[in-house]
């Protein structure tokens, strides 16, 4: 989005994602943990949320009214209990307006700005109870943060981002792999679980970002075989995916879900993947493509009737019809 429309503010949020996930979700084998809990000291919330009264003992009462001002901590809080909607005096940072434009408005530099943030993770990290962390290390999760941090990286010009997506995608080709198949999820040095259509199609989205990042044939290499394995194991003749492969029990009960949900759909996202690899490996462009083509197919009933929920489809469509029309004369 920094990079469409030139806006700052973009790219600061995309480094501080970035920087939280470095910093507190990577296993120190490279791998990403699942997650932080929302939760700590038995309340919602309370690891991640500020009062004003904070801000002001922290930064002094000035800077902490210009602080909240520009990352809209409301006296009354914005944060809602989740099951009353009861506001708790307590407010989650977050942009009202763009980042350049309120800290102009409240005459604070960039170089302030970071320094008071520093102030207050500093005082969160070491003065408050963390939230207990879910530290599985998920395939498909990863793939879907080697993708992000990859083209991030290569976007915005972050080397460590793509140092740290390579690193991870060793450590999940390397320890969530069993007799050449892939597993699904890994924890305390134990691999299991046999890969989902997810987690084919989420870590090679993340290779084919890595090669596009850094031209290493070795990360196109890998995608591909996940690639054909993704053609193997979890197509439908008639087209499209199920969501586990031939042969894993209750085999009759396998489903073929187009629809986006909390991660973007299995389907679409190895059409996608199918479709990137069609163009970066021309020996393989027919067959890949044939099999996104006969997905999307298969699916066009879906994306008709439910657009946004199927978008990841309709990227994938998207991709294709843009590639049909520059090869016609």
């Amino acid at each position: 989005a920094a990079r469409r429309t030139g806006r700052g503010d973009f790219a600061a949020v995309a480094r501080g994602i970035a920087g939280w996930a470095l910093r507190d979700m990577r296993g120190a084998e490279g791998g990403f943990h699942a997650a932080l809990d929302a939760d700590s000291e038995g309340e919602e919330g309370r690891f991640y949320v500020w009062r004003p009264a904070e801000l002001a003992a922290l930064l002094g009462e000035a800077a902490g009214e210009r602080f909240g001002r520009i990352y809209g901590v409301e006296e009354g809080g914005n944060f809602r209990e989740e099951a009353t909607g009861e506001r708790l005096g307590t407010s989650i940072l977050y942009l009202p307006m763009p980042l350049a434009e309120a800290a102009a408005r409240e005459g604070v530099s960039e170089v302030e700005l970071a320094a008071w943030r520093e102030t207050l993770r500093a005082a969160r990290d070491g003065g408050r109870v963390w939230p207990e962390r879910d530290d599985k290390v998920l395939t498909s999760w990863n793939g879907l943060m080697i993708a992000g941090l990859a083209r991030a990286g290569r976007l915005l010009g972050e080397a460590e981002w793509l140092r740290a997506a390579g690193e991870a995608a060793d450590f999940v080709l390397r320890a969530l792999r069993a007799e050449g198949r892939l597993l699904a999820v890994y924890r305390a040095g134990q691999a299991k679980l046999p890969a989902t259509l997810d987690d084919c199609a989420f870590l090679a989205l993340g290779l084919v970002e890595l090669h596009a990042a850094t031209g290493e044939a070795r990360w196109l290499e890998e995608a591909r075989a996940l690639a054909d394995a993704l053609l193997a194991d979890f197509a439908d003749p008639a087209g499209g995916f199920y969501f586990t492969a031939t042969g894993e029990p209750l085999h009759f009960a396998r489903r073929l879900d187009p629809h986006d949900g909390a991660l973007p759909s299995g389907n679409g996202t190895a059409a996608q993947v199918l479709l990137r690899l069609a163009a970066a490996a021309p020996e393989h462009a027919a067959r890949y493509r044939a099999a996104a083509r006969a997905a999307l197919d298969r699916l066009a009933p879906a994306m008709a009737r439910l657009p946004r929920g199927t978008l990841s489809l309709l990227a994938a469509l998207a991709d294709d019809l843009d590639h049909s029309e520059r090869r016609s004369p």
